[in-house]
């Protein structure tokens, strides 16, 4: 409690009996008044002390809350932010995780053994879940790991569903194809033997059960569907094989086409009937053709093989002096050439060949011509390249032997049709060359382009030129070049340039002239002989009209403006 102190009144002059005691009463009563002030204004104080100390406590707890959940708020979007990166970058690295393991599985499958149960398991341990165990390593936060785990789970769920499933299906088809390889063979049986089907017929089951149980990658429904698949296929091809073998050998196709779908319902349908009998007919059909064909072809091989053998006994027998063209025959010459025709009495053209051959033999043994016939000539010359039936050795030693060519134009032309048969066969070539010639005919005899025959004298320099043409194709493959760039236009080798055909080149007035002087005169001139027969001037044919000239055709022309016209008689 306040003490109240007492205070010793001064000297007033005042009887103690009348104002020291109102005195002291009054500094009482004014000294308590004032300590009471005092000690109110203390606990007012105190008072005001405590609730500025609640509130203070109660403001730093408030603000130590916010602090606390500030902090915490900071460290969630931290977190948060690193877990979206996490799982960002890992939703990349996933897709190609997703892509390299099916790809690698794909690569392994493409060269795994169908039936190896373990091919499958290595690799998921092998390769699929140290691919997964790495993925989740790259996950720190508690949100991103269990993003990846979720993930690698459904990776490591679908690789097994299909890891399982391509073993499956990779042993279905090496099963599939082992039956195939089965049925060929059971069907080719059933073909040459068709009493054979209810026999084989009564192993398809064992024989596909036993592929398909054994295998270990093919279970349950697929091991079924694929039983039930291939059992079918095999009893179709078995019985449709034995029924096309005896079709073909029956005499009635349609009618044994009709008992095989009787007696195998479930496995000949009628379209299938009807296709087997009409089968059966084609195939009898082909088989006669191929028959004929190979007729044909040993009839090809037997002429072949006399063309051969008549040119090998000329080459052998027969030399040729190169200065005076005097051929020489050995003893043995005739028996070579008839030998040949012995060898080969089944070609059709033998006799004509080897007939051939002998008189021409003969006819060395006389003179023969110094100057050909040129209907001959030209005839020759004309097939010489033609596709359908050109001139061969043959016709050149008949046309000799009939005194109609002499031995050195005899001896150009079979140079020139070894020279042709001894080229390679090259369709495209030969095309071109047929088209060049073709095109250029008209501008290498002018006769030619203006009444559409050739003169005499053109067919001979469309000989030449086909002939050159022909060593320089032979030229050019030797030198490692292609001979078709002999008719390209744009190539430096063609044939068709201005100055190369101008040495070929015939005028009309020149085809003319040709045929004129070979009609009006002999060339050997009168007096001469030839083969000890006299020759004298052949009477020269009066033209119709003045200025007619006679053409290779044997018809007259006169010349009008520049251009030829018939004379009609």
């Amino acid at each position: 409690m306040p003490q109240i102190r007492t205070y010793a009144a001064p000297p007033l002059s005042l009887n103690p009996s009348e104002t020291g005691v109102e005195a002291t009463a009054n500094a009482a009563r004014l000294g308590g008044r004032l300590y009471s002030q005092a000690a109110a204004a203390t606990q007012e104080l105190g008072n005001e002390t405590q609730r500025f100390g609640a509130e203070t406590a109660s403001v730093g707890e408030g603000v130590a809350r916010d602090v606390a959940s500030t902090i915490k708020d900071v460290g969630n979007t931290a977190t948060q932010y690193i877990e979206h990166q996490e799982i960002s970058h890992g939703a990349t690295a996933w897709a190609g995780l997703n892509d390299q393991l099916t790809q690698a599985w794909n690569d392994t499958a493409k060269n795994a053994d169908p039936n190896d149960p373990t091919v499958a398991q290595k690799f998921r341990e092998n390769v699929l879940e140290p691919s997964l165990e790495k993925f989740n390593q790259g996950f720190l936060t508690e949100g991103g790991q269990r993003w990846a785990e979720s993930h690698t789970e459904s990776l490591r769920n679908h690789m097994f569903e299909k890891t399982s499933a391509d073993m499956s299906t990779l042993a279905g088809t090496a099963a599939s194809l082992n039956i195939h390889n089965t049925a060929t063979s059971m069907s080719n049986t059933a073909v040459s033997d068709p009493s054979s089907v209810p026999h084989l017929l009564s192993s398809v089951d064992s024989v596909v059960g036993g592929v398909v149980d054994s295998s270990p990658n093919i279970k349950g429904v697929d091991a079924a569907k694929a039983k039930m698949d291939l059992t079918q296929k095999m009893r179709e091809t078995i019985v449709k094989s034995g029924a096309f073998g005896a079709i073909q050998s029956a005499a009635d196709p349609e009618a044994e086409a009709k008992k095989w779908a009787t007696a195998y319902p479930d496995l000949i349908n009628g379209q299938e009937e009807l296709a087997l009998g009409k089968a059966a007919k084609v195939q009898a059909r082909t088989n006669t053709l191929l028959v004929k064909q190979t007729e044909l072809y040993n009839r090809q091989l037997a002429e072949n093989a006399v063309h051969n053998g008549v040119n090998d006994a000329f080459a052998k027998n027969v030399s040729i002096d190169p200065a005076t063209n005097k051929v020489t025959l050995a003893p043995t010459y005739f028996k070579d050439v008839l030998d040949v025709a012995k060898k080969n009495p089944t070609a059709p053209n033998a006799a004509t060949a080897v007939k051939a051959y002998l008189d021409w033999g003969e006819s060395q043994q006389k003179p023969g011509p110094t100057v050909s016939d040129q209907g001959t000539v030209t005839d020759l010359d004309a097939r010489m390249f033609v596709d359908g039936n050109p001139t061969n050795s043959v016709d050149i030693l008949k046309a000799e032997a009939a005194g109609k060519l002499s031995r050195q134009d005899a001896a150009v032309r079979l140079s020139l049709v070894k020279q042709r048969d001894l080229m390679p066969n090259d369709p495209p070539l030969k095309s071109d060359r047929t088209e060049f010639f073709k095109r250029y005919a008209g501008t290498v005899d002018g006769y030619l382009a203006q009444y559409g025959i050739h003169s005499a004298l053109g067919q001979q320099k469309m000989y030449a030129a086909q002939r050159d043409a022909i060593t320089e194709e032979a030229a050019l493959r030797a030198a490692g070049k292609d001979p078709r760039s002999l008719y390209d236009p744009s190539s430096p080798n063609f044939f068709g340039r201005p100055e190369n055909i101008a040495k070929y080149h015939v005028t009309m007035q020149q085809g003319l002239d040709f045929a004129n002087d070979k009609g009006s005169m002999n060339l050997t001139g009168p007096g001469k002989t030839v083969t000890g027969v006299d020759v004298q001037n052949a009477p020269v044919e009066k033209p119709p009209m003045e200025g007619a000239r006679k053409a290779a055709d044997g018809q007259w022309y006169v010349q009008k403006d520049g251009k030829y016209f018939r004379v009609k008689q």
